[in-house]
């Protein structure tokens, strides 16, 4: 009966130590220098628009930001925890240096760097940024000129920020956004091959993508070999 209580006690510990020895490892760093042209700058890949600088990189997540943030300090030998405030003034981008300054640089006393990445993840992926994002993701389109494999790149980076994982629902969501030629040919094809049932017979993204990868070089090269689309249930061709 006890057991679990002495399980969260190591857990615990293990939390501690493994906190202090990120401590220790940052408190070894003396230097304090980071060129400007090094830092990452926060721009979030679901907030991309055509009028963007082409230069710009995009972050998926806060999440993969804020190790890209700490791995230049790493490399830099800079003690994030005692230098990060101001070089995150440089890093939050421009459209967020206001909230940053009013929220996070002004505050008195001062935050913490853990502190100050709990509040800034908030900001950026609060559920209230997940429904807004939901509702991106359910009228998403395939545009024109854009191929399955950068449509489902944009597509992913959608469901990620909206907090949605792979499953039956989200690959008919994406069946649906694709262009609507597409779409049809890839209903016949899962309909053939499924029968009635295919839509709840469906359980991935992936499943859907390889098919309209297919199918899209099958429609620029109508005499190129494909492979036909298998279903793991059955053995039937098409």
């Amino acid at each position: 009966m006890h057991k679990p209580i002495l399980s969260h006690a190591g857990n615990s510990r293990s939390a501690f130590n493994k906190e202090h020895a990120s401590q220790d490892e940052w408190s070894s760093f003396n230097n304090s220098k980071i060129s400007r042209s090094e830092l990452p700058i926060l721009h979030l890949s679901v907030d991309k628009k055509d009028s963007d600088p082409a230069d710009w990189k995009y972050f998926n997540t806060v999440e993969i930001f804020f190790k890209t943030f700490e791995r230049i300090f790493r490399i830099n030998q800079v003690n994030i925890l005692v230098h990060w405030r101001d070089y995150m003034a440089l890093s939050i981008g421009e459209a967020n240096l206001d909230w940053y300054q009013e929220t996070i640089e002004s505050h008195s006393p001062s935050y913490s760097w853990e502190e100050a990445k709990d509040i800034i993840r908030k900001h950026f992926e609060n559920p209230a940024k997940a429904i807004e994002m939901f509702g991106r993701l359910l009228s998403s389109k395939q545009r024109n000129n854009e191929t399955v494999s950068d449509f489902t790149a944009r597509f992913n980076r959608l469901a990620q920020t909206a907090q949605c994982t792979d499953s039956n629902m989200l690959a008919r969501i994406y069946i649906n956004s694709l262009h609507d030629d597409l779409n049809l040919h890839i209903r016949t094809v899962l309909s053939s091959n499924y029968g009635a049932t295919f839509l709840q017979d469906i359980n991935s993204i992936r499943e859907v993508e390889k098919l309209a990868s297919g199918l899209e070089v099958h429609k620029h090269q109508p005499h190129a070999a494909s492979a036909p689309y298998k279903n793991p249930k059955k053995t039937k061709e098409f």
